[in-house]
């Protein structure tokens, strides 16, 4: 406990600090020793009886230290000492491995004999033995400590304890050497750094490890910390640095992982986003993707320590694993890259692995245990996919006890579908995306660096080739393109031809001579592939073993010696040597193309009895390839077609989807699963609908037939493939047409035109004069004049209108016989050349109450040369009262260039409070000044102005803005309300980037956790615990607390949850009580955590879709037979919430079950077990 009063009591906590900076720099020497000597934890002025540190160590023990300067024999903290100490081992969670340590700041008589006391209870066998080798000093010192310790035996308590002397006067010269790392600094600085680190954070009950202090002398001091020198370590980082480069197998291209790398994008897993069964590539994202993006190159960090890593085939998993390895082993991490089909075929335990196969070959020594617990190893284990089920068992076993072990460790698992994640782990789920178009961007600089504008001539000439347009946005097929093509004259045909030229680079005969006098020939190597890759596929593997190569070589009656076979694939680069028995070929996909071509060559009548294995991967990818390979697929059209399908639609899907990738049918097929296709969309909601409206906008424009076309001229389409159907078809007059009549059938909340916008934008003179003529007419019996108007205006907003004359727009904005909202998104768009009736029309807009008339008017007079005496003009004369001044400056904020902003905050006429909110907006911007200044005002602000400054700490990360927030927050009182305003913006300002647009109000996105965000812990728990919350309240405040991951917080929600739900004062029909079940359910699942299947279908039947939808997600998170039971049993009720995204989780769940759904009379689903 910390000391208080003058300079004696000062000394005293500085020895104290001394004495914990010392276990801190033991903890980072990474010298070998016992476990029982290695320090893996250090926490100061801990919760315990004996407070001052206690030490975590590597055998599990712990050690509670009471640190003294000095100490007397009768004194108040001579009794206390023993008072704390006798409460400490009476604690039920002290073990017998655990010690108590005291350590005194000099060596004096006392001292001493405490210490002879020590040895002799540990080495003596019977107290009367220990008595009699005391001498008469230590026995009084014994008898003195027997008389304070009531409730345990004086002699055991003795036993237990270590006794220390370290001289406070010499603790820096004699000691600090002996117990400081060696690094980048002298042992005295590290000392001292270490001892300022401990006087900060002690008020904090800082917990230390040694990654995070570690990390913290990197961060502000740039100290870099040694390893010894037998490990080896530099030369491994060497190696894994050297091995980060990219190889096209089969081609010439080698490039170094470099700067230049272009990162994969990721984004937080998402159930409801999982690959159709007939293509890995999540529909949503073949446009430009809208998710919040994670920086995978982060990892690891706060948020991305356990990983479980998922994408389709072709992402760049494998290279985004070397390029993790290469960017951890530069900064002085110790990464490991494990694949699991080597891993999974020993015994080893992971820490065997690292020590015994690692080591091997690498050549090194490292102590891979010590380095473990030190922090520094970096576990990538890649591959979970490539082996069998039970070995997949096996291996995630094996992780979860590395894991259980070594919780300093971070890792991530790799995988290509995340339902082979057979055991729960508590990793965060992050998925790769297919490429945007920056990324294709990106991936083409990488391999083509002499071809400049390449990228933009693919995306031009595939803009209408969907098969081939999808696939390059998978890295592989990019990569694969970019580097066998000299120009882009002869675009390939089909996916398939990408594959094919590939493997026609691979199997050229001039590349694969052996030195013995074999001479391969293409053709055999060829078909022995495809029988390789047909037969694995048999056993659900990825790649083969070599003995069941030689078995397949004789089967076969390969020309050529077994050996000779294996040494050509490997050499033409159709397999590589994953270890000494296991052969892999390059890509997952290869594989799978070419067990597809071994299939439609020798097993063609068998292709049919295999699709139902289409949800099952790695067959997807085999029987789409086969069917597209197909020399007459129109047979099995026929059958499928005529087949019942499943309520999912799933034959119908198949075959769109295949034909979307090449496969060849009739003009009349086509056309025939174009109707059907347009049925499904015309009835499916949400993501459903999207989903089939993409197969369409892919594939079936051409013919266009009439049941589609209808489909075209309703709005609601709009969002699910309708308008990039049209700038398929790419026809003015069409587009025009279109737009006209979905005016027409519009009832006024058609604001945005989605993918049809680009079409639209081409005509887009004609399409203004469409939608001034709209706004004319008015009213008609789908909508009022006021929707009209507003829709009217919002679709000029969005119109580039760089082919409109000036003075037609000029004219609309002069026509009286126009609606106002639709006058002022004229004048928007051309707000110098209207001056004359500007400011009457803005004054009119600003009397309104419509907000897409003041919208319009607020960003004209922002966009003004005098934009800024406009605004002080309304704030100090216009506004009626601060609360008005207020709301008006919210309103101007969100069209304010951020310099108005600063002209805003320093004009001294402006209310206080107003110009408190422009410095908020200034610190938006980067402004660190005002940022300190907001912090530093904290005391005195407004609750929101405060609120929405630690809003946005994801913009000033600063640890010391963070310690300097905390201590102003303390300088004041808050109300229940208050409490739960700072809460909401702490977790968000502390865990992403606020993008404030407006005033308190903007996009969020991700970022790594702020590095002063378990600062505020204490503060935030305190609250938790004493604040007078309602029980919505108090559920609301720990949901806040839990977003920041503080782990108390969510150990409360399920029961907080549960007693909220149980409350009948609140509506569930309502937003904010129903939504408050939701993110419950949402954060827990999150965290690997679920509600009983009895809760969730409470939820279900007495939530609104704001509850329901996470409880379904929660379900199908669960994943078992009951759970699907459940959720087929909500979505058979007739008045269950959120039935679409209900109808999706079962698609699923169905999926991984192996049921199949179908619907029978009157639209209820049944399930049935597929025969």
């Amino acid at each position: 406990m910390t000391e208080s009063g003058g300079t004696a009591a000062q000394a005293g906590i500085m020895f104290q600090n001394s004495i914990a900076a010392l276990y801190l720099g033991r903890m980072l020497d990474l010298t070998s020793r016992r476990l029982a000597d290695q320090v893996l934890k250090v926490r100061v002025e801990a919760p315990e009886p004996v407070d001052d540190i206690v030490v975590g160590m590597a055998d599990g023990s712990r050690e509670f230290v009471q640190a003294k300067l000095t100490l007397k024999r009768g004194s108040k903290a001579w009794k206390k000492l023993w008072s704390d100490f006798d409460k400490q081992i009476q604690q039920t969670d002290f073990t017998d491995q655990d010690k108590l340590v005291l350590i005194i700041g000099e060596n004096n008589a006392l001292g001493r004999d405490l210490r002879g006391c020590a040895e002799r209870a540990d080495s003596a066998e019977t107290d009367a033995e220990f008595e009699e080798r005391l001498n008469d000093a230590q026995n009084r010192v014994f008898q003195d400590v027997v008389n304070l310790t009531l409730g345990s035996d004086a002699r055991e308590l003795f036993r237990r304890m270590d006794v220390r002397l370290i001289p406070f006067p010499s603790i820096d010269r004699d000691y600090a050497p002996q117990w400081m790392p060696k690094s980048s600094m002298g042992v005295a600085h590290i000392f001292d750094l270490l001892c300022l680190e401990v006087s900060k954070r002690a008020h904090s009950r800082e917990s230390y490890t040694r990654p995070k202090i570690a990390e913290i002398l990197f961060r502000e001091h740039g100290i870099v910390l040694d390893e010894p020198t037998d490990w080896g370590a530099s030369v491994y980082r060497a190696a894994i640095k050297r091995a980060a480069y990219v190889t096209i197998p089969g081609t010439n291209f080698s490039r170094s992982i470099d700067e230049a790398f272009p990162w994969p994008v990721c984004s937080a897993f998402s159930l409801t986003e999982r690959p159709d069964f007939d293509d890995e590539t999540p529909s949503h994202l073949r446009y430009e993707p809208t998710i919040d993006v994670v920086d995978i190159s982060n990892f690891p960090d706060a948020s991305l320590n356990r990983v479980t890593l998922v994408g389709g085939a072709g992402l760049g998993k494998s290279v985004l694993a070397k390029a993790l390895a290469a960017k951890n082993a530069a900064s002085g991490l110790l990464p490991v890259v494990i694949a699991i089909a080597d891993f999974a075929r020993t015994e080893f335990t992971i820490g065997e692995y690292l020590a015994k196969s690692v080591n091997r070959s690498f050549e090194v020594e490292i102590n891979w245990s010590r380095a473990c617990d030190a922090g520094l190893v970096v576990l990538i284990l890649d591959g979970l996919d490539e082996v069998s089920a039970d070995a997949r068992v096996s291996v995630l076993e094996r992780i979860k006890t590395f894991d259980a072990r070594h919780r300093e460790v971070p890792w991530m698992l790799i995988v290509r579908d995340a339902s082979a994640v057979a055991l729960p782990l508590e990793t965060t789920q992050i998925e790769v995306q297919p490429l945007d178009r920056s990324g294709i961007e990106r991936v083409v600089k990488f391999y083509r660096t002499d071809k400049p504008h390449m990228a933009d001539e693919i995306i031009e000439r595939l803009e209408h080739r969907p098969d081939l347009s999808r696939m390059i946005r998978i890295p592989l097929f990019l990569a694969l393109l970019v580097t066998t093509a000299e120009d882009l004259s002869g675009l390939p045909d089909s996916r398939a031809d990408i594959l094919e030229a590939y493997l026609h680079i691979l199997l050229k005969p001039e590349k694969f001579k052996i030195t013995d006098g074999y001479k391969l020939d293409g053709d055999d190597l060829r078909d022995f592939s495809e029988r390789i890759a047909f037969e694995a596929l048999e056993r659900d593997e990825i790649g083969v073993e070599s003995r069941e190569l030689r078995l397949l070589a004789k089967q076969v009656s390969f020309p050529l010696p077994t050996e000779v076979a294996f040494e050509g694939l490997v050499k033409c680069g159709l397999l590589r040597q994953a270890s000494t028995i296991r052969y892999e070929f390059p890509f997952p996909i290869v594989q799978e193309y070419l067990a597809s071509c071994f299939l439609v060559e020798n097993r063609l009548d068998e292709i049919e009895e295999r699709l139902h294995r289409i949800v099952k991967r790695p067959w997807a990818q085999t029987i789409q390839f086969a069917l597209e390979r197909h020399p007459n697929p129109e047979s099995i059209a026929d059958t499928l077609l005529a087949e019942r399908d499943d309520a999912f639609s799933t034959k119908l899907r198949l075959l769109a989807r295949c034909i979307g990738n090449g496969m060849k049918v009739t003009v009349e097929t086509r056309a025939g699963i174009a109707v059907r296709l347009a049925r499904v969309w015309r009835r499916s909601d949400w993501d459903f609908r999207n989903k089939i409206g993409s197969q369409i906008a892919d594939a079936f424009f051409d013919p266009l037939v009439p049941e589609v076309e209808e489909l075209l001229y309703r709005p609601r389409m709009l969002y699910a493939g309708s308008g990039k159907i049209v700038a398929s078809i790419n026809d003015a007059v069409f587009t025009a047409d279109t737009l006209e009549k979905l005016l027409d059938n519009s009832d006024g909340h058609m604001l945005r035109l989605s993918e049809l916008q680009a079409p639209v934008n081409r005509i887009s003179e004609t399409a203004f004069d469409l939608i001034i003529n709209r706004a004319t007419r008015g009213e008609n019996g789908q909508a009022d004049a006021d929707d009209v108007d507003t829709m009217c205006a919002c679709l000029i907003g969005h119109l580039n209108t760089d082919g409109v004359p000036n003075s037609k727009i000029v004219e609309a904005v002069n026509r009286t016989t126009l609606p106002l909202a639709t006058r002022l998104a004229c004048l928007r768009k051309v707000p110098d050349q209207t001056h004359d009736v500007a400011l009457p029309l803005v004054e009119s807009a600003l009397a309104t109450e419509g907000f897409e008339p003041k919208a319009s008017a607020l960003e004209y007079l922002c966009a003004r040369s005098d934009a800024f005496e406009q605004i002080r003009t309304r704030i100090l004369l216009v506004a009626k009262s601060i609360d008005d001044a207020e709301e008006l400056f919210r309103d101007f904020s969100r069209y304010m260039d951020h310099r108005l902003f600063e002209q805003v905050a320093s004009d001294d006429d402006i209310p206080d409070t107003v110009r408190s909110m422009a410095e908020v907006m200034c610190a938006r911007h980067g402004d660190h000044t005002r940022m300190e200044s907001l912090i530093n005002r904290i005391p005195t602000l407004p609750v929101d102005v405060v609120s929405a400054t630690l809003s946005l700490f994801g913009h000033h990360r600063s640890y010391a803005l963070a310690e300097r927030a905390l201590e102003m927050m303390g300088a004041r009182e808050y109300s229940v309300g208050e409490r739960l305003k700072i809460a909401q913006a702490l977790s968000g300002g502390l865990t992403s980037i606020f993008e404030m647009d407006a005033y308190f109000s903007g996009l969020i996105n991700y970022c790594p956790p702020h590095p002063g965000l378990n600062l505020f812990e204490e503060l935030l728990e305190t609250w938790s615990q004493v604040t007078n919350f309602s029980e919505l309240e108090q559920l609301h405040f720990d949901q806040h607390l839990a977003r920041m991951g503080f782990s108390a917080a969510l150990d409360r929600i399920p029961e907080q949850t549960e007693r909220v739900l149980k409350n009948a004062e609140y509506d569930f029909q309502e937003h904010e009580a129903a939504g408050s079940i939701g993110d419950s359910l949402r954060q827990l699942s999150m965290n690997n955590r679920t509600m009983p299947l009895e809760f969730l279908e409470r939820v279900i039947d007495t939530c609104s879709h704001n509850g329901a939808f996470p409880a379904y997600q929660m379900l199908e998170k669960i994943g078992s037979r009951k759970a699907f039971d459940l959720l087929l049993l909500s979505y058979n009720n007739p008045s269950a919430h959120a039935k679409s995204l209900c109808f999706e989780s079962l698609e699923r769940m169905a999926s991984r079950l192996g049921l199949k759904i179908i619907e029978v009379d009157g639209g209820i689903l049944e399930a049935r077990d597929i025969g």
